[in-house]
């Protein structure tokens, strides 16, 4: 692992809380082409953000940085690792990965040389620069795997890297619990500054520098025993995806820290026909396409805010904390600008990147103690809880009882519910035929009144024929001899008046029959009708 220089690194720019952004962070560098090659790729530097033009496309493809091939591992330090840095210091989790095809120059720039370092050098240096000045208490645990042929593999361990999988010895699990990523049986270092007192070891820089130091030298020593394998298109292709993890805790008075940072340097992609490779090279290719294709997967789906297919691969579940959201990412595409079609392919999947939405979730001192307060808050309901099924338990007896009651008192409820539903429906049938009666007496009503209309208009037709009859009774009893003019005269109007009186005796002997069957009859109208009835027969005989 290169080593790094104190100079042109800056312990406050890591410190000035720089405020996380809400999208995945793309930033592009583009290698120089190699001799006899011309550079397909242009870098247009803008204010709201670079834009990549690509030879032969159709259109540019926008990105958040964009550096040309005379860019420097400091341009990239400042624009990359250092907002990264400072994201962890308050709290945030951050990722950087880097993506791009075969020999594009990832490794270089996570990695370096030892007279130009990279990105993980120079972080891991000014990490423990911050933390030495700026935290009484700090500790960083750090876990370095690679994922080859789809399988997890400890880095830290040597001997179990190079070990075939039917060999003795641990597997490497992975495991997330909704918050972090376990690499169960995975080694980790832990580097902090209690450790380093116990020594007699030199506080400030010093201390800052031993620390990084220890930890770069393990780092490099884990590097020896990543997967490589040369062929046309890179003399030392990576064939596996590595993925350095670090678990920084932090204390001081004022302030305490947990968060995590993950450096990935993934394996590049490969034309299987332009890298000439065979046998295992193919499959691991084949591997290395395979993984790289879920991601892309996950970056479409966490776009389009759909259904993320993190458990499909090895790698995409160890990133699943890194991608989910909740922490800051930072997306490296290293281009080829002699290589425009792998190139292209690249710059689709950063303008996918680029639309994915993020919502760091901070993991500082108030955010931890808001934690531990919930936490408190748990505990306590969690000691009621016991409480009360100590007090369930003991009383299990009087449960018993209690449950014999509860179930009789339900059968009793369950009793008067029932007479409750008979008596509302035998109320809702009266309401009813009280409502039928009151029709049939409202009509009754009305033909009574037109029965007390027509006897009124009986009786005055019967005033008025018994007048008439009178009159006729009077003339009939003069003792005139018929060939009188008096008695023919007397003879006429009896016969007129017979003649009138007919329709008046028949309707009497309606109205008489009617009364008779009308409900519920009474004596005198019983009485009444008979004698009017009577004296219309009689008055008819009587006659002359």
């Amino acid at each position: 692992m290169p080593s790094v220089s104190t100079s042109g690194l800056s312990v406050a720019k890591a410190g000035t809380g720089l405020r996380p952004p809400d999208r995945v962070q793309v930033v592009c560098r583009v290698r120089p082409p190699e001799k006899d090659h011309d550079n397909c790729v242009v870098v247009t530097n803008g204010d709201g953000g670079d834009i990549v033009t690509l030879e032969g496309a159709q259109r540019p493809f926008n990105v958040t940085k964009a550096f040309g091939s005379d860019s420097t591992q400091q341009d990239m330090f400042d624009f990359v690792g250092l907002p990264s840095l400072s994201y962890v210091m308050q709290g945030y989790g951050a990722c950087i990965f880097a993506y791009g095809q075969t020999g594009s120059g990832k490794t270089f720039t996570m990695t370096g040389t030892n007279s130009a370092p990279g990105l993980i050098p120079r972080i891991i240096r000014e990490l423990f620069l911050h933390l030495v000045e700026g935290y009484k208490d700090f500790t960083v645990n750090c876990q370095y795997v690679e994922i080859y042929m789809e399988k997890a593999r400890d880095l830290f361990n040597p001997s179990r890297a190079k070990n075939p999988w039917d060999a003795p010895g641990p597997k490497i699990n992975v495991r997330y619990d909704g918050k972090r990523v376990k690499l169960e049986n995975a080694k980790c270092l832990s580097y902090g500054n209690e450790a380093l007192a116990s020594e007699n070891a030199d506080t400030g820089v010093a201390l800052a520098e031993s620390l990084s130091k220890r930890l770069l030298r393990s780092i490099e020593d884990a590097g020896r025993h990543r997967a490589v394998r040369g062929h046309a298109l890179n003399a030392e292709s990576s064939r596996s995806h590595a993925v350095l993890t670090l678990e920084i805790t932090a204390r001081r008075p004022d302030a305490d820290i947990v968060s995590t940072l993950m450096l990935v340097d993934l394996a590049g992609s490969e034309n299987i026909g332009k890298a000439q490779v065979e046998g295992t090279g193919a499959e691991e290719a084949k591997s290395i396409n395979k993984s790289l294709s879920i991601l892309s997967r996950c970056i479409e789906a966490l776009a389009a805010g759909s259904k993320v297919p993190f458990r499909e691969s090895v790698l995409t579940k160890i990133l699943t904390p890194a991608l989910d959201g909740r922490s800051c990412c930072t997306l490296v595409a290293a281009l080829r600008g002699d290589h425009a079609s792998e190139t292209g392919q690249t710059l689709k999947f950063t303008e996918t990147a680029l639309k994915v939405t993020v919502r760091p979730k901070q993991t500082s001192s108030e955010a931890l103690g808001v934690v531990q307060e919930q936490a408190r808050d748990l505990r306590g309901e969690i000691t009621a809880l016991k409480q009360e099924l100590d007090w369930l338990r003991q009383s299990e007896a009087d449960s018993e009882a209690l449950q014999g009651m509860i179930a009789a008192k339900e059968a009793d409820l369950r009793t008067k519910m029932d007479l409750l539903t008979s008596l509302q429906q035998e109320i809702r049938d009266t309401e009813e035929q009280l409502l039928a009666l009151r029709r049939e007496l409202d009509g009754s009503k009305v033909e009574v009144e037109q029965e007390r209309a027509g006897r009124c208009r009986a009786e005055a037709e019967n005033q008025l024929l018994q007048a008439r009859l009178a009159e006729a009774e009077s003339l009939s009893s003069l003792k005139t001899p018929s060939s009188s003019p008096a008695y023919e005269e007397a003879r006429l109007r009896m016969e007129q008046t017979r003649m009138d009186i007919q329709p008046g005796l028949q309707m009497r002997t309606r109205l008489a029959a009617v009364v008779l069957e009308m409900p519920p009859p009474t004596a005198a109208t019983r009485h009444i009708a008979r004698t009017n009835q009577a004296c219309c027969v009689a008055s008819f005989f009587a006659l002359p």
